[in-house]
């Protein structure tokens, strides 16, 4: 039983401690997306900027490109470094392709509202 017991505590501290030991960069910043628009939607404001920096932090050269559903191609989704997500689509649209290369620093992505949703504008 206390073995039980050690293992249960050690996989809560472990779990608790890494919550996002599934999550790669693309999710993250598709998470970030999600949240900034949820954020955007209930305010009164026309723009809001959301902060990024990968899960390993800012000490180190990658690239953001977020591509347009409507834009040349078949690639919709967004990148950063090698990983991909299309979460974002879900709440987000981007109406050009956006791309950066940052070094040692975290992104601001501009969300705005257009009529009834809310669009990625540009990265900087």
């Amino acid at each position: 039983m206390n073995n039980i017991l050690v293992a249960v505590v050690l996989l809560t501290a472990l779990f608790g401690v890494s919550c996002n030991f599934m999550e790669d960069d693309a999710t993250h910043l598709a998470y970030a997306l999600k949240n900034g628009a949820k954020r955007l939607d209930k305010s009164d404001a026309t723009e809001y900027v959301v902060h990024y920096q990968p899960l390993s932090g800012t000490n180190q050269i990658y690239q953001i490109v977020i591509n347009s559903p409507s834009g040349p191609g078949t690639a919709r989704g967004l990148s950063v470094g090698g990983s991909g997500s299309t979460y974002h689509l879900r709440f987000v649209y981007v109406p050009n392709r956006l791309e950066v290369v940052k070094t040692n620093t975290g992104a601001d992505i501009v969300l705005r509202k257009n009529g009834d949703r809310i669009e990625v504008v540009r990265i900087q």
